[in-house]
């Protein structure tokens, strides 16, 4: 699996993160206001926050815009409950999972072992 083409779908992720060479086209957004956003790693350390992105993909036909906080993480990962509070649905199963956008077009969640993914293509800025 080439890492520069899929995306982690998480469902224990609390926000949608990238590394600072994802989608280098799109440019990083300073976050607002004065304090950082206090992100974590499932291992409690704290994240180094640059800014944000909002990357627009193609999932398979599918597009939509998905907004990353830029940070120190090895590679891009969704969260699953950010993408249904955007209002998307998820279906999982033993044998297909299924991401619904807001206008209820199928995206087709990959799985590798015990890993979920997202396979998009990012689109031009």
């Amino acid at each position: 699996m080439d890492i520069s083409s899929w995306i982690l779908f998480d469902s224990g992720a609390a926000a949608s993160c990238c590394p600072l060479h994802s989608a280098p086209e799109y440019p990083l957004s300073p976050l607002s206001g004065s304090s950082s956003v206090p992100l974590r790693s499932v291992t409690g350390q704290t994240l180094q926050v640059y800014g944000r992105k909002l990357v627009h993909m193609n999932f398979g036909g599918v597009c939509m815009g998905v907004h990353f906080y830029v940070c120190d993480v090895p590679y891009p990962l969704v969260s699953v409950a950010r993408m249904i509070q955007q209002g998307c649905n998820v279906t999982l199963g033993s044998v297909e999972n299924t991401l619904f956008s807001p206008g209820g077009d199928p995206i087709k969640i990959l799985r590798h072992g015990s890993l979920l993914y997202l396979t998009p293509t990012v689109r031009s800025f």
